[in-house]
């Protein structure tokens, strides 16, 4: 090389503009082709093939070059010319580069390995559940009359196996904790009379449903109200007739709401205790209680105070809380819920909330033989209730 550099710079004393005329000039002109070779880079490779050489030999040459032309793609060709002294002589130089790119290997496909045959699922169909509704704090007689009309209308139509009204079917203002309110006057006997009337239009649109009636905090205002002013008259009944069972007592809710003539089982605990005892059983992994707790996850704080999945109204609120825990070293998933309420929401919440965010609607459970369920909200908004796949509007 550093000869023929020596050779090239005696060449440029020569007055011409180029070293071909410089070759005419020292009266030396060859033309010489550049070695092939071969250079490969993972999936790519450069070739010089000898100049000259059409493109359609490119084949041959990656053969030649011990290629696979069946691997191999061409993607560009270059053809290269320049000068240079060799041996004291100019010559032009040739090369042709082709630049090629593997084929990408494409693995073979063939059917799955695995042919054994396969028998048809059969889907055994269990027994059909029994479908439950719950209720809760309709407050009679300030509840929404148009969604008492929409969910009767719902009744008519679903016909649910039971019903648990959870409780504050009454608002009973004149006898509460709260000062009287002229807006919230209603008295004990219009109470009673809207709870009643409540109760036979839910008979009427579905006669078949089972009804139970739990008592709540503000049904309990009644006895509450004997204890603390007429305590010596709680408990009175109708006296005894020879050969009859005792009668209920005069003021109990059974009685003046007439609940055996309505077919209403009227819940109460064993001894007469506090509402917040008191509980339906749904299944044997399933209850229903008014409840007692409130503020965030009120259900699912229900469900681990009594260790069971259970239903509830009392928050005005609605939700289904999932509670995962281990039970033996297995998890299981216990539920909350909260129903709604069926109590018209007014921003003075009725007397005694200001801006209350209350649900309107009540849930529903299909509970199977073995006590297993599932549970579904409906909600009343705007008029219309739906449930399901279902929409009535009052």
């Amino acid at each position: 090389m550093f000869g023929t550099w020596q050779a090239v710079s005696e060449a440029r004393k020569v007055p011409v503009t180029t070293l071909k005329s410089a070759a005419k000039a020292v009266g030396v002109t060859h033309s010489r082709s550049e070695r092939p070779g071969k250079t490969v880079t993972g999936d790519e490779a450069v070739i010089t093939l000898p100049a000259g050489v059409e493109l359609g030999d490119v084949t041959k040459m990656i053969r030649h070059h011990g290629l696979d032309p069946d691997e191999w793609v061409v993607r560009d060709v270059t053809l290269n010319k320049w000068d240079a002294i060799l041996d004291g002589d100019i010559v032009e130089m040739r090369q042709v580069k082709a630049f090629l790119k593997k084929v990408p290997r494409l693995a073979a496909l063939f059917p799955a390995a695995d042919v054994r045959e396969r028998k048809p699922v059969v889907v055994k169909r269990t027994a059909q559940p029994d479908l439950w509704v719950f209720t809760s704090c309709w407050q009679a007689p300030y509840h929404d009359e148009a969604f008492h009309r929409a969910f009767c209308a719902w009744l008519s139509v679903n016909k649910p196996r039971h019903g648990v009204d959870l409780g504050d079917l009454l608002d009973l203002p004149t006898v509460s904790k709260h000062r009287d309110n002229p807006a919230y006057f209603a008295s004990v006997q219009e109470c009673l009379n809207a709870g009643f009337k409540l109760l036979s239009e839910r008979h009427d649109a579905s006669p078949s449903t089972q009804w139970s009636l739990l008592e709540g905090n503000h049904d309990e205002r009644l006895r509450t109200e004997l204890l603390s002013r007429a305590e010596r008259m709680y408990g009175v009944r109708p006296a005894v007739l020879p050969g009859q069972p005792r009668e209920e007592e005069v003021l109990s809710l059974r009685r003046l709401l007439h609940l055996d003539r309505l077919g209403v089982t009227f819940v109460q605990t064993p001894d007469g205790g506090n509402y917040e005892h008191a509980e339906v059983t749904v299944s044997s992994q399933l209850v229903a209680r008014h409840g007692w707790l409130t503020g965030p996850n009120a259900a699912a704080r229900t469900v681990e105070k009594i260790g069971t999945s259970v239903i509830v109204g009392h928050t005005h609120m609605q939700g289904v809380q999932p509670v995962p825990r281990y039970h033996r070293g297995k998890l299981e998933t216990l539920i909350g819920v909260e129903v709604g309420c069926g109590c018209e929401v007014k921003p003075d919440g009725l007397g005694y909330a200001a801006q209350p965010r209350w649900v309107q609607g009540f849930a529903t459970a299909s509970v199977w033989p073995d006590g297993s369920f599932t549970v579904d909200l409906a909600r009343y908004e705007q008029g219309v209730l739906k449930w399901r796949d279902q929409a009535v509007a009052a």
